[in-house]
């Protein structure tokens, strides 16, 4: 292409310092271009600026060139030079152009989660893998240059690292609260959000830059803060068990369920005698010479199947009618199973369970894998969580049912894959009731851990409503702002707390849920830190059936000598079992 039709790109002066091009123009004049320049079809430079000027001042004419088809010119700019070596001053500008790029490509508010193919993506764990960088490192960098930039100058000299530059400057932008005593609150700042409601943005951030939340500025009373206090309180005095089955409870008191539903799933429930059907022809009469694999009899369904009446209503009932626990749903993908057998021509109900993303964070997960901030950012997507797996009863626990649906999880994932094109190479899931789980005893699960039991109790849907209306009605621009965080529910209630002077922390549940993984391929890690490639991959053998019937029916016989096992059909159609288990551990349940 002729060098007089090729045109520098004016983003590329506004991000990139200037250099020396000496050494560059002494290099191409001894051994040529050998690397093309690239632009785009008006000859605009996308990837090449110093070595058009370097032939520039040879006084070439001419100069090879690849030319590049591209939606956004600076988006491309920036992406064409992930790799180069750059300075941290490169990386904040590189980051306030493409962050103004992409916000006008994924958009705000609801939608700033979603790209142009819907894939859900947060805006800063986009930049970090478009700019090449942890996500942590990114944040850190935008914090030093707004309160001491002229770190920034430091860092890049090598005088100072970016953590240390950070702990420096985060006393500035994180100074402790101040305390007002009430009756020397500025006069005129009492009353100012009520005169603005909902607050205006300008109002609320000058009131927060200089004094501290208050009730005075809330228009809640302090009877209301201690009642929430005192609820607060008395579930931190209930133990795992306890606590389960309150909410339990408060979820089924504000679940509607209707007859017609439930009608629906009182018919998938096996009665005692047809699990006995089932079990028997697996347990006594499995006979693999023949061919007979009676896991081949076993049904795994989606709503995306698209089998009349398996939709997300009927599962959701289900789960609110067999499960004991509360269910809440995380952000991101999620796919739901129901998985039964055909006995007398009629589906019955095993166990139903769901798979969601996994967390963007978890602490012991992270550190067994051991993946750093970028990796962990773009490989997530290849790990799936397990955060629902119920057994119906009486197959339940009595008879192991929660261990066969675990066995069942490679076609679960196969379903997944398929669903959203995405190769999946390990499984996470956690325990509710501490590291004591049913996972433990199968061996191609690992315990990693615990969660660090930090989360905060939330209020029962009854107290909920009433305050998350008011942060509705107060705060909601900084709500909108929390969607896009890893546990929206989380951010919410600590956000809550502070606006009435509560420490969060005398409310954390301390809890732990045990952390288990289950590797799909012996280098699975590998793959996740991004060591091997994709095609490296090698399949762990699981002979998951042979195992479980082995488990099963040493389980079963043992049992049936004690006569323990169980014919119990646990449903949960109301809360009167809820109510009674309640009450004879003195609990006000009126």
């Amino acid at each position: 292409m002729k060098i007089s039709v090729i045109t520098a790109n004016p983003t590329n002066d506004e991000i990139y310092d200037k250099t020396d091009l000496s050494s560059l123009v002494g290099s191409i004049d001894q051994n040529g271009l050998l690397e093309p320049i690239v632009v785009t079809k008006t000859g605009t430079i996308i990837s090449g600026h110093r070595r058009f000027a370097a032939v520039k001042e040879l006084g070439w004419e001419d100069v090879d060139v690849r030319i590049v088809d591209v939606e956004n010119e600076v988006i491309a700019l920036i992406e064409h030079n992930r790799y180069r070596t750059k300075s941290e001053k490169d990386v904040l500008r590189e980051s306030r152009f493409l962050e103004k790029e992409l916000r006008a490509q994924i958009g705000r508010g609801r939608n700033a989660t979603k790209n142009r193919e819907g894939k859900n993506l947060k805006l800063d764990l986009e930049l970090a893998k478009r700019l090449n960088v942890g996500t942590t490192k990114l944040k850190q960098l935008r914090s030093i240059e707004n309160y001491q930039p002229q770190l920034i100058d430091e860092i890049d000299k090598g005088s100072i690292s970016v953590s240390a530059a950070y702990k420096q400057v985060r006393s500035k932008f994180q100074p402790p609260k101040p305390v007002v005593p009430k009756d020397k609150f500025p006069t005129e700042l009492r009353g100012l959000l009520r005169t603005h409601r909902p607050p205006l943005p300008k109002v609320m951030s000058q009131i927060k830059q200089t004094y501290p939340y208050s009730l005075e500025m809330t228009g809640i009373t302090e009877l209301e803060r201690d009642e929430l206090r005192e609820h607060l309180k008395h579930l931190s005095s209930l133990d795992s068990r306890e606590l389960m089955m309150t909410q339990k409870q408060d979820e089924l008191v504000d679940a509607e369920l209707s007859k017609s539903q439930i009608n629906k799933v009182k018919k998938l429930i096996p009665a005692n005698d047809e699990i006995e059907v089932w079990w028997q022809s697996i347990i006594r009469h499995r006979v693999r010479k023949e061919g007979n694999n009676p896991f081949d009899e076993i049904e795994v369904i989606s709503p995306e199947d698209g089998i009349v009446g398996f939709d997300n209503e009927l599962w959701t009932t289900l789960r609110t009618t067999i499960s004991s626990f509360e269910f809440f749903s995380g952000p991101g993908r999620s796919m739901r199973f129901f998985i039964g057998v055909r006995i007398n021509k009629k589906f019955r109900l095993l166990g139903i369970t769901s798979f969601s993303s996994d967390s963007q964070r978890l602490l012991v997960r992270d550190e067994f894998i051991g993946w750093d901030d970028v990796a962990r950012s773009k490989n997530r997507e290849y790990l799936v969580n397990m955060n629902t797996c119920v057994a119906s009863q009486p197959f339940g626990h009595n008879r192991l049912g929660m261990k066969l649906l675990c066995c069942l999880i490679p076609r679960m994932v196969a379903k997944w894959e398929t669903k959203y094109d995405t190769k999946i190479v390990g499984v996470t899931t956690t325990s509710l009731h501490g590291q004591v789980s049913a996972y433990q005893g199968m061996k191609w699960w690992k315990s990693i851990g615990a969660t660090s039991g930090s989360q905060l109790l939330k209020p029962l849907r009854s107290e909920w409503g009433k305050w998350n209306g008011w942060l509705r009605d107060h705060f909601s621009d900084e709500l909108d702002a929390m969607r896009d965080q890893s546990s929206p529910l989380q951010s919410k209630l600590k956000f809550l707390l502070r606006c009435l002077e509560i420490d969060d922390k005398q409310f954390q549940h301390g809890h732990k849920r045990g952390v288990f993984v289950l590797g799909l391929y012996e280098n699975w890690r590998e793959f996740l830190r991004d060591e091997i490639k994709q095609s490296k991959l090698k399949p762990v053998k699981i002979d998951w059936e042979d195992w479980w019937v082995k488990r099963a029916r040493s389980r079963y016989e043992n049992l049936n000598k004690k006569n323990e096992v169980s014919t119990d059909i646990l449903f949960y159609e109301n809360i009167d079992d809820l109510t009674k288990w309640l009450e004879v551990r003195g609990f006000d349940v009126s």
